[in-house]
């Protein structure tokens, strides 16, 4: 099959504001930004832009793009269906030489949302190719009261008032990316009976339209000042320290804010972590650094610690930045302008609470892959947590071990690790059935590689979770029990219990059965993925967006 095609329609003279795709944000042509972002898509090479201007198309070279004809004015129209358009440059890309078969991707960029992601570009056209070339649009997801007229009345469109969060989702086509093809287009509408599509975050689906919007526009490029407050390592994990990192990178990635992270110096596995990374980074005393961030003065402050008190959020509050909270059960909660608790699924009735595995956050890697769930077991991944303060790792290996199981191991550990000496300890001959991987970089590809892993009950199961990996699951502690009740509920994991009870659960056993049980592993793997849908991160960046534009 042919590299997709990029076709940008965009018109020199708009009716509603005057030369739109000639304007700029932040210095740089309105439909540039469109250009930009289909160039830097893995999967597109050629970027067409469909313009009657002369001058657009000089422009639009100039960046990058080809513009190898001039339509005709009469199709710039206001009246004009973006059909009889796409229609149009497909007809002279033929004559220019072009090759568009019936089956060739057509992807169809409009110029007025600038901010449009490569990313998004490229899962349409994966998704178009996955899914039987069917047309992909792109959408975004909304909870919100929506209403429908009724005999000159209003009726809700949820049949109770819930929480907002617990609304179902609805979807809006955004009109910023379509993936179709030739075929699909003869049929008179360019995205068909049945199209799929692929779900944005709502800077993604920005469309500037009036001079108000382009002054928003320049409002989110420049983006927020963001800190995050957050501490990992030693007895509390590394999970914090994880989670805000990706969140970091994600923000930087929509946003193109600036970030500061605040952490206490006690913990040296997080400050070590953290000072590894590309982000500023101050270190308090056993404090809460309250100085160090009002100094800052940040748009967006993001706290991660555990149990805030009630004095702390308020202060914060008072700074004028908008608090969100992550996994907080404390007092502070309450005074938080959004607590996110994505590994509870039951709140605490709270106006500010967003909960539930929908909002885990989980990096894009983890959301691509989908494991296959092979026959037969033969590759089994162990990791359980930054520091393992419960020593799992020994404990599972050396049962695993004597049970002389015809599997392959990797165990995962990772920078705290604690038991170096109480591991050193464990017999020869079952240590030598164990690959022991260090401070991994590549988690997403040891997912892929395991037909099936054994962890404990923090950011690695719901990452697993999203890659769709039959996993059986020893808790650390109480808190973390909670969590994997709720996904063995779901049937999204095994719980086998908790660590300090370990010697009665038969991990051994547990895998055994699970390997002769082809269709239960299909099944979780299947319940895992819906559980954890991977999109946690694209919600709370709607939530961040929702901040900036006020």
């Amino acid at each position: 099959m042919l590299d997709p095609l990029c076709l940008i329609p965009a018109r020199g003279i708009s009716t509603g504001l005057p030369k739109k795709n000639f304007k700029t944000i932040n210095g740089t042509p309105l439909v540039a930004h469109t250009i930009n972002s289909a160039l830097e898509a893995r999967r597109i090479d050629d970027v067409i832009v469909s313009t009657e201007s002369e001058e657009l198309a000089e422009i639009s070279k100039s960046y990058g793009a080809e513009a190898p004809f001039l339509r005709p004015p009469e199709l710039s129209e206001a009246d004009v269906l973006l059909n009889e358009v796409i229609d149009h440059a497909i007809t002279e890309l033929i004559e220019e030489g072009y090759e568009i078969s019936d089956e060739r991707p057509l992807v169809i960029l409009q110029p007025n949302v600038p901010f449009t992601r490569p990313e998004d570009i490229d899962a349409a056209i994966r998704k178009y190719e996955d899914n039987g070339r069917h047309a992909i649009i792109s959408v975004v997801e909304e909870r919100a009261f929506f209403w429908r007229t009724s005999n000159d009345h209003l009726e809700p469109f949820h049949e109770e008032r819930e929480l907002r969060s617990e609304l179902e989702p609805l979807y809006r086509e955004t009109g910023s990316i379509y993936v179709t093809n030739r075929s699909i287009l003869a049929a008179g509408d360019r995205v068909g009976d049945t199209p799929s599509y692929i779900v944005t975050d709502r800077r993604s689906a920005f469309e500037v339209d009036t001079l108000v919007d382009f002054w928003l526009a320049e409002k989110i490029k420049a983006g927020p000042e963001i800190v995050f407050r957050v501490d990992g390592g030693n007895e509390i994990g590394m999970g914090h320290i994880y989670r805000c990192i990706t969140l970091a990178r994600e923000l930087l990635n929509m946003l193109e804010g600036r970030v500061t992270f605040v952490t206490d110096n006690k913990y040296e596995g997080g400050v070590e972590k953290l000072k590894s990374t590309e982000f500023d980074v101050v270190t308090v005393e056993s404090g809460d650094g309250f100085e160090y961030i009002n100094n800052i003065e940040p748009d967006i402050i993001f706290i991660d610690v555990l149990d805030t008190a009630s004095k702390y959020v308020r202060q914060l509050r008072d700074t004028s930045a908008a608090v969100i909270n992550l996994e907080d059960l404390g007092e502070g909660a309450e005074h938080a302008d959004y607590v996110i608790n994505a590994l509870y699924e039951d709140g605490n009735d709270r106006h500010n609470e967003l909960f539930g595995a929908e909002f885990v956050v989980v990096e894009q890697e983890f959301k691509d892959h989908w494991s296959n769930i092979n026959y037969e077991v033969e590759n089994v991944l162990l990791t359980f947590g930054g520091s393992d303060p419960s020593n799992i790792s020994t404990r599972v290996i050396t049962e695993l071990g004597s049970a002389d199981l015809s599997y392959r191991y990797k165990l995962v550990l990772g920078p705290d690790f604690l038991h170096d000496e109480a591991l050193s300890e464990v017999p020869d001959d079952i240590l030598s059935q164990v690959d022991i991987v260090r401070n991994s970089n590549d988690m997403p590809g040891l997912m892929k590689w395991a037909d099936v892993a054994i962890c404990s009950g923090g950011r690695t199961a719901y990452e697993l979770a999203a890659t769709g990996t039959p996993t059986l699951v020893v808790a650390h502690n109480e808190r973390e029990a909670q969590r994997m009740q709720d996904l063995d509920a779901f049937g999204a994991v095994v719980f086998l219990g908790k660590a300090e009870k370990l010697e009665d659960i038969m991990v051994a056993e547990e895998l055994s059965s699970l390997d002769a049980e082809y269709s239960r592993r299909v099944t979780m793997s299947e319940n895992a993925k819906k559980f954890v849908d991977g999109s946690g991160v694209q919600r709370i960046m709607d939530l961040v967006y929702e901040m900036i534009i006020g």
